[in-house]
């Protein structure tokens, strides 16, 4: 099967002057935000400019349609944009939805938080990713006084957290350079254990971490959080890791002994008002297709998932009351957002309605980036050990050296390659220019292709392929807004 390798394309935005006209600052965030809406799964970053989505060239691509697809992503993207932009000036609150393991989620996380700090300077990063408990790492990497593994290591990222830190440490460095202080959000993993094997009414007030009572679910979420505790019980089989596609950012059920599996096409039906547990504010589950050890083990479920919604919620409010002016910016996982819900809900029921909750427009296959900026501008593809141009960029340096779908790539500057990445490399390192050489084959033909790659900002000496001595995972960035965002033309 042939693992398609898609080509992240850095691009270059020119930095939006802070004493700029309104009307620039604007400009900035939306391109900001039209850009990484584009963005794939790629571990490079660059800082961009952008305009309007295009469809890029491939063989037997329906261009009219594409082009409508293209279209309607864009205009999504768009209205995403002026409700931003619109609510930015009052807002207190503003929530960066995530699916944890997607690289294109926190590129298109930091562009927004880049374009945002251009209308409000005093900003502060909550963080789901860290138990509220261990605030003092966040201040102690905050003021330089500890370097990432040191900070990895004394907030216990692998036991609290568990995802790729290299999928967070960009915005950790942003908030480190520009000032803005970080806030631990979450519960301590073993309080939310707790409450799954007990439930929120077992546990002590004074142990819940000063945690309140949460509000109730609403009836979509407490839907999908049945629907996932289901599944779970069917299929016996983890759920996907927190955060991550099906159902996004909720806790792994626990399966009951002596409990009996059952499957359901349908939902959850209407829950009473009143449940078992007397947990949460009227969150009781009520249906007649479960046993009262079902409806025990759901209701305990349901806690665990509305526990870690409050105790996000309130510390969010806290911050917020400490220092009005100041907007809080919290990435979080996008399922304890979605439909008003979760952390949402539980932040209007603390009174703090001025908020926005917003998750990343992806564009579809076969839309792409502005292509005259992106450094090659084409889709490559690995298969047997060969690799293989996928798609060209319209206007781009790929497509001025005549580079053309189909072509297999044998060499790039001389040496041999059998994997799209070290082409992928060899792009990000080439010198400004130093024209890029690729020896291709076409037909059974043999030919050399030259290709004049835009200038590039991006670090020449990634620290993954020459290390460092500072005790950071990868190279610091020298100044804001020139970072490298992954910009890669979308999979067939």
């Amino acid at each position: 099967m042939r693992a398609a390798v898609p080509f992240a394309a850095p691009l270059h935005r020119a930095a939006v002057s802070r004493a700029g006209s309104a009307r620039r600052q604007l400009r900035g965030l939306t391109l900001a935000m039209l850009l990484l809406a584009a963005a794939q799964a790629r571990p490079g970053w660059a800082g961009s400019a952008a305009s309007a989505a295009r469809p890029l060239s491939g063989e037997g691509a329906d261009a009219s349609a594409l082009s409508a697809r293209c279209a309607a992503a864009q205009g999504a993207i768009e209205a995403q944009v002026s409700r931003l932009r619109s609510a930015l000036p009052g807002l207190d609150a503003l929530l960066l939805g995530e699916i944890h393991t997607s690289r294109a989620d926190h590129a298109w996380q930091l562009a927004t938080l880049e374009a945002v700090r251009q209308r409000r300077l005093r900003l502060s990063l909550g963080l789901e990713m860290v138990p509220a408990a261990r605030q003092a790492v966040l201040d102690r990497y905050s003021a330089g006084k500890i370097n990432e593994e040191a900070f990895l290591n004394q907030v216990g990222w692998q036991e609290v957290w568990g995802h790729d830190p290299d999928l967070y440490l960009p915005l950790l460095r942003w908030a480190r350079q520009q000032g803005v202080p970080l806030l631990a959000l979450n519960a301590e993993p073993e309080l939310v254990k707790r409450v799954r094997r007990q439930g929120l009414a077992a546990i002590p007030g004074a142990e819940r971490e000063g945690i309140g009572t949460p509000v109730s679910a609403g009836p979509a979420y407490r839907k999908r959080l049945e629907m996932a505790w289901r599944g779970h019980r069917v299929f016996t089989a983890p759920q996907p890791p927190h955060g991550t596609p099906g159902i996004p950012g909720l806790p792994t059920p626990v399966a009951q002994p002596g409990a009996t599996d059952r499957a359901t096409s349908a939902g959850a039906r209407p829950p009473a008002s009143n449940g078992p547990s007397g947990a949460t504010r009227a969150t009781g589950v009520a249906d007649a297709s479960l046993s009262a050890a079902e409806a025990s083990d759901l209701q305990r479920f349901l806690d665990s998932q509305l526990l870690r919604d409050r105790a996000m919620a309130e510390r969010i409010g806290a911050a917020h009351h400490r220092d009005p002016g100041r907007l809080v910016v919290a990435l979080i996982g996008r399922g304890h957002l979605e439909d008003g819900d979760g952390v949402p809900r539980q932040l209007a029921d603390l009174g703090l309605e001025r908020q926005l909750s917003l998750t990343r427009v992806p564009l579809p296959d076969g839309c792409g980036p502005p292509p005259t900026r992106a450094r090659l501008g084409a889709y490559l593809e690995s298969a047997n050990g060969s690799v293989w141009v996928r798609r060209v960029a319209v206007g781009s340096a790929a497509a001025a050296a005549g580079l053309r779908p189909g072509d297999r790539i044998l060499e790039c500057n001389g040496t041999a390659v059998d994997h799209a990445g070290q082409v992928i490399r060899g792009v990000r390192l080439q010198p400004d220019g130093v024209p890029l050489r690729l020896t291709i084959e076409r037909e059974g033909r043999r030919l050399q292709l030259q290709l004049d790659l835009p200038t590039s900002t991006e670090s020449r000496q990634a620290s993954r392929d020459n290390g460092n001595r500072s005790g950071d995972r990868s190279r610091p960035v020298p100044r804001p807004f020139s970072r490298p965002h992954p910009l890669a033309l979308s999979p067939p």
